[in-house]
């Protein structure tokens, strides 16, 4: 019979995210358990929705080694409802009972034999980078929020990732985009043996960020990346005892060629810095009446200050103006509001550097504190 005796807490938190990758509408009710293995003093977690998994690794007392699968729902509810410091969990492998015993409680689980859960797949160790568990996270935060699910083109429905080299620096890179605005974010990593090109479905990157975050809490900085073809993997050793593994499965496909003067120009004939706040309170002032077409607004540049307007719309009309500091040509273009202010959620510096070719090409935001984040977004034509 398995035997095992565990922290209370530390198992509640690892439950927690385990349960993140169950499937929620299995037709195979194996799919909505979690898989335990107690060998020596280690008890293994596993949970997969056969899109993406989870392989987490903490320390236990083991009297007897076992496994079992056991319904993740349930025993995520079970252990959050037990005060004690810790609990015990036995399994009869006969009948797949799972008794979970604190010192005033007694919960008798029915299991699935560990027998029958699938087989989970393993990225080769080949090809590796680590990269800052911080880092990580912000790459992910920073051009996540230009991404649909739902896209004609399966490859804007994930986080491309690949590494670059520029002059003697490699750097990780993280591009979004919905087609009508892309968002891109660099950080430095130490030098790769084979180039990473990949995308991960954006169903599965916010459960990677989560076991990314979780991983940080426990002061482990640092994030290794492993990809093949067709799997991405990010793990994280805490210490001796504790590690956790998410692995993703990966949109096979080729992201579009965003690095021309057409989608990211690099010379601009106006350049406009503004404060971020006054903007993004402008802006939501003039979207009140253009809601129902795009959040259309027009921009335009006059003396020291921008000028916001809605045009004529159904609901009225209104303007506003911030005041800012332009360089440059005199410009008016057209863009979807939300598409800018979206940008301001993400932004560390007060300010916004708009840079602008003309109303036909794409517009540049950067961040001013951040020269390795960049923001573009596609004009709008009333």
């Amino acid at each position: 019979m398995m035997n095992i005796t565990l922290n209370v807490a530390k198992l509640t938190e690892i439950v927690d995210i385990a349960t993140r990758f169950v499937s929620r509408h299995a037709t195979l009710p194996i799919l909505e358990n979690l898989y335990l293995h107690a060998n020596i003093d280690t008890l293994t977690i596993k949970a997969t929705d056969m899109e993406k998994h989870v392989d987490i690794s903490m320390a236990a007392t083991v009297s007897n080694d076992g496994s079992i699968t056991i319904n993740a729902k349930t025993l995520n509810n079970i252990i959050k409802t037990i005060d004690d410091e810790k609990i015990q969990i036995l399994v009869n492998q006969n009948d797949s009972m799972v008794t979970i015993k604190s010192s005033t409680d007694t919960f008798n689980i029915k299991g699935i034999p560990s027998t029958e859960y699938v087989a989970l797949p393993e990225v080769a160790n080949d090809n590796k980078v680590h990269i800052d568990a911080t880092a990580l996270i912000t790459g992910i935060e920073k051009v996540e929020y230009t991404v649909s699910e739902k896209n004609f083109s399966p490859v804007l429905t994930g986080i491309y990732m690949r590494t670059i080299k520029e002059g003697n620096q490699t750097y990780l890179v993280f591009a979004w985009s919905d087609s009508f605005r892309l968002a891109e974010y660099k950080i430095p990593v130490d030098e790769v043996k084979q180039d990473l090109k990949v995308i991960i479905p954006k169903v599965n990157i916010n459960d990677i960020k989560r076991v990314c975050e979780y991983c940080r809490e426990l002061d482990s900085d640092t994030i290794s990346i492993q990809y093949s073809e067709n799997l991405i993997a990010f793990s994280s050793k805490i210490n001796q005892n504790y590690e956790i593994t998410t692995t993703s499965l990966l949109i096979q496909g080729n992201f579009p060629d965003y690095n021309n003067e057409n989608i990211m120009p690099t010379s601009f004939n106006t350049t406009i810095v503004a404060d971020k706040d006054s903007l993004e309170k402008a802006i939501r002032k003039i979207m009140i009446l253009t809601k129902d077409i795009n959040n259309y607004l027009m921009i335009s540049t006059k003396d020291n200050a921008i000028q916001i307007n809605s045009g004529d719309t159904d609901k009225g009309a209104a303007d506003t103006s911030v005041p800012t500091v332009i360089t440059g040509d005199a410009v008016e273009v057209g863009v979807n509001g939300k598409y800018l202010t979206d940008m301001v959620k993400v932004t560390g510096s007060n300010d916004i550097i708009i840079s602008i070719v003309d109303s036909q090409k794409p517009l540049v935001l950067k961040d001013p504190d951040d020269n390795n984040y960049t923001y573009i977004v596609r004009p709008l034509l009333k």
